[in-house]
This record gives C-alpha cells, sequence and structure tokens, in this order.
C-alpha cells in the first residue's frame, strides 16, 4: 500500500466546508516502487504558507511493517490555491538523511554523531518575528549513560520561500 500526506481546507461558509484532499508530498507516483510518507505535522502562518513536516522512506526500498525500516524527514511549505484549492509546493526539502558521509547526499539537519534516526513524534511551528520555521522531532541517543536514552532534537528553517 501507498501511503502519502494529505491536506483538506475546512473553512465556514454559510455551514462549515472541506475541500477535496490535495496530496502534500512530491515524490513520484510509482505502483511499482512504493515509498511511504506519514506522521505529519501542519502549520500555517499569517500570509497563508503551508508548513508540513513528515516522515518519508521513498529513497529506501523496503518491505512495510519490517523491523529497522530506514526513514528521511522532509518539509514542505506550499499554499493552497485557486478554485479547486489545489496545493502548490514553493519548496521541498528534506532535513534528515540517513547517509550524512556520502557528499552526494546533502543534508539539512546536523545530527553529528549520535542520533539514531528521527522518532515517531514530529512537530513545526512558525516564528512570525523571525519569519523562520522550527521542527522538533524525537530520538535516541545511544551514548547517553543508563537505560533513558530518548531525546528531543530540532532544526530552524531560515530560509523561506
Amino acid at each position: 500500500m501507498d501511503v502519502d500526506v494529505f491536506l483538506r481546507v475546512l473553512e465556514y461558509r454559510d455551514g462549515w466546508m472541506v475541500s477535496e484532499a490535495v496530496r502534500v508530498n512530491q515524490d513520484r507516483v510509482d505502483p511499482n516502487d512504493i515509498a511511504d510518507q506519514f506522521t505529519p505535522s501542519v502549520t500555517v502562518d499569517g500570509s497563508g504558507r503551508v508548513h508540513v513536516v513528515f516522515h518519508d522512506d521513498r529513497r529506501f526500498h523496503q518491505v512495510d511493517g519490517q523491523s529497522g525500516a530506514k526513514l528521511d524527514v522532509y518539509y514542505v511549505v506550499g499554499r493552497i490555491q485557486g478554485p479547486d484549492q489545489q496545493f502548490v509546493v514553493d519548496a521541498e526539502r528534506r532535513l534528515y538523511s540517513l547517509d550524512p558521509n556520502d557528499p552526494n547526499d546533502p543534508y539539512a539537519l546536523d545530527l553529528g554523531f549520535w542520533i539514531r534516526g528521527p522518532g515517531e513524534y514530529g512537530g513545526v511551528a512558525y516564528d512570525p518575528f523571525r519569519d523562520e520555521v522550527l521542527t522538533s522531532y524525537t530520538g535516541t541517543d545511544p551514548n547517553k549513560p543508563g537505560d533513558f536514552k530518548a531525546v528531543i532534537y530540532s532544526n530552524r528553517i531560515t530560509d523561506l520561500p
């Protein structure tokens, strides 16, 4: 099964109206090469830009449900536009990469040597005073002493379109 991230617009016009679902993730749709996007977190800023972060496995060939699944985290910013309420993407970026040592695979989130991949809880917030987006993720730090290895890490996106 191919899992994607969708948005719907909810607005009040003499009653509540819900738009058709619009796809957010920008990977190609290929029934022979299924990629899943899931666990989105969404915020909307004062100018109507929609900011979404989500987990994504488009770069990894794996079986759904297998243990040790590999994931990236993506950030998308765009707007809902037009009478058909389409999501127009201004930018899509991979924020977390499992291959930071590969010079052909640039990544935006410097995890250093200790994070073992993004956890299942992500967040996104818009800072109107700086026109920046802040993201956060859970993770684990195998170098932390003791049994509790959970960490929360974050990044700041400053070059918004």
